[in-house]
């Protein structure tokens, strides 16, 4: 643009020595005109690209910091909950006996552990409206309801919190370290398909949700005495939701599951088609609650 500013500029030679200063660079009256146009279209594409740049920085902003990587239609706002976060260190460092400080939930069977998870896997069936079925993208039409005897109102429909069936896959994972102890009493010293389905299932469940959430924390090293190379320390900062506070939501809102045990389809209900590897599923679990009387997870 510059360029064709000077191009405009026309050198007038002198004749004489003492017009050098008269015969300078002179811009024609045409030219000139045409050089404030040029500066002021130049002006305008300068003030367009600074607002650009605005709106992009903060788009920007929206993207890596207020929106979440997982769509909040699927979370606690459509219960109404306000959570408050909190910056929990996380319990990173080796072992799970009574010589360390774990959690109950790392230490080996018994009814104070398996308390403990009941209580943080209570997966117990809740009540949503027709409007939060279509907030988190299902069809309420094929959506399971609230039987009218409930009185729950004829806008109840089911539902699971996503995280106690996710604990409840851990705890499933857990109780499959200890095979011996919780699975062999009824389904016998071999592991069979049913038990691997299922743990194969709460193992894809798992996986997806860490990658969905695809935490960008990072872990430090730090040199320890007796390693030879930099150990690293898992014992990170997270900013977490309370998660007592939706415990205790669900422990005040949740459905008695002897209530959900007796339900069966009412007439009129959509009854959709399961897959194969859902129904030899379903075949498997009624073969195993027959023989055994019990569900097997």
């Amino acid at each position: 643009m510059f360029g064709l500013l000077q191009k405009e500029y026309k050198v007038l030679e002198s004749q004489e020595e003492g017009d050098e200063l008269d015969h300078s660079l002179r811009v024609p009256p045409a030219s000139a005109f045409r050089a404030h146009v040029l500066t002021l279209i130049n002006a305008v594409v300068l003030l367009a690209s600074l607002v650009c740049l605005l709106v992009s920085f903060r788009l920007a902003i929206d993207v890596t910091v207020e929106k979440p990587i997982c769509s909040p239609a699927t979370g606690f706002n459509i219960l109404g909950l306000e959570l408050p976060i909190a910056s929990i260190q996380v319990e990173g460092d080796f072992g799970n006996d009574d010589n360390y400080k774990s959690s109950i939930y790392r230490k080996p069977p018994g009814p104070e552990v398996d308390a403990a998870w009941a209580r943080i896997a209570n997966s117990e069936m809740i009540a949503i409206s027709t409007e939060d079925v279509i907030a988190i993208g299902k069809d309420p039409t094929t959506t399971v309801r609230a039987p009218e005897e409930w009185n729950l109102g004829p806008d109840a429909h089911l539902g699971v919190l996503d995280v106690f069936h996710q604990i409840h896959c851990l705890n499933a994972l857990r109780r499959g370290i200890y095979y011996e102890h919780y699975f062999a009493p009824s389904m016998g010293d071999k592991k069979g398909d049913l038990f691997y389905n299922h743990m194969g299932h709460c193992m894809s469940i798992l996986l997806q949700n860490i990658m969905c959430a695809a935490s960008l924390d990072v872990i430090t090293h730090n040199w320890v005495r007796g390693h030879r190379l930099p150990v690293p320390d898992f014992s990170i900062q997270h900013q977490c939701r309370d998660i007592e506070a939706v415990i205790d939501w669900q422990e005040k809102n949740s459905i008695d599951y002897k209530k959900w045990s007796r339900m069966r389809a009412p007439k009129g209900a959509t009854v959709l088609e399961p897959s194969e590897a859902l129904l030899e599923a379903f075949e498997a679990i009624a073969k195993h609650t027959h023989a055994n009387g019990t569900v097997p997870f």
